[in-house]
């Protein structure tokens, strides 16, 4: 499908896009503890910047995804994080939401929490993902112009997704901005799997600090880059967070 319907993240600079790099690099990958994971990847050159990407996951419990966008080449830039789902979802200010069932067929909500160092928009779209897979994608016959057996299709997509609907939601969580060389902007995903009636996880970062608590525990790691902007020295030293409907502090960062 677009890069925009896929989980990837997208820089626009001076009103252009580009190609999408197809590799990065993998520069650390560890153990943290039992059941807990890191790893750090760079796409160097894309459009201007260096885009770093550090996933946390804890098992059982949430997966963290840290995007850090560093400017390599002064602009304007419009930047866009983008996760799809499986699934229907709806938006509850700055989070995301689907139920989802597992492979017992027991319901749980699929929570995904966007966060900004700078302002963003959250935006979410339901992608009519069934006529495409069937006329478009990997079910259809090119080289015949023909579709493959929507029935098949039925099935495949219920033994994977535990679900007979299907439709893909994306959101897409953006902020534009005016960069210069060095400026970085970061984005934080927490997607988080949960019973209905289950606390959410709380998210915030301190410094070069991310911490995130539930159920009476914390959990607390370093990350290798966070947003900051020249601009911002001069500026209170609260972050706001921004989200679609409500407003949340995240980020405080000691200039």
């Amino acid at each position: 499908p677009e890069p925009e319907n896929c989980s990837i993240l997208t820089v626009a600079r001076e009103g252009y896009a580009s190609d999408i790099p197809g590799y990065g690099l993998m520069e650390e990958q560890k153990v943290i503890a039992e059941g807990q994971y890191y790893l750090r990847m760079r796409t160097k050159k894309y459009n201007g910047t260096d885009w770093v990407r550090e996933v946390f996951l804890i098992k059982g419990l949430c997966a963290v995804f840290h995007d850090t966008i560093i400017c390599e080449q002064k602009g304007e830039y419009v930047i866009g994080a983008h996760f799809r789902t499986p699934a229907k979802a709806w938006m509850e200010e700055n989070t995301l939401k689907s139920t989802r069932t597992d492979k017992s067929q027991q319901l749980y909500e699929l929570r995904l929490s966007a966060y900004g160092s700078s302002d963003i928009s959250v935006n979410l779209e339901e992608i009519p993902y069934g006529e495409r897979l069937f006329n478009y994608g990997g079910m259809h016959d090119k080289k015949n112009n023909r579709s493959g057996n929507p029935e098949i299709a039925d099935i495949m997509w219920n033994a994977r997704y535990n679900s007979k609907e299907i439709v893909v939601s994306v959101m897409t969580t953006f902020s534009s901005l005016s960069m210069e060389k060095g400026d970085k902007l970061s984005f934080t995903h927490v997607a988080h799997p949960a019973r209905g009636d289950e606390e959410d996880i709380h998210c915030e970062i301190a410094g070069n600090m991310l911490r995130l608590s539930y159920g009476g525990k914390e959990y607390v790691y370093p990350v290798a880059h966070v947003g900051s902007m020249k601009k911002d020295k001069v500026q209170s030293q609260d972050k706001l967070l921004v989200g679609r409907i409500g407003i949340g502090k995240l980020f405080d960062l000691p200039y």
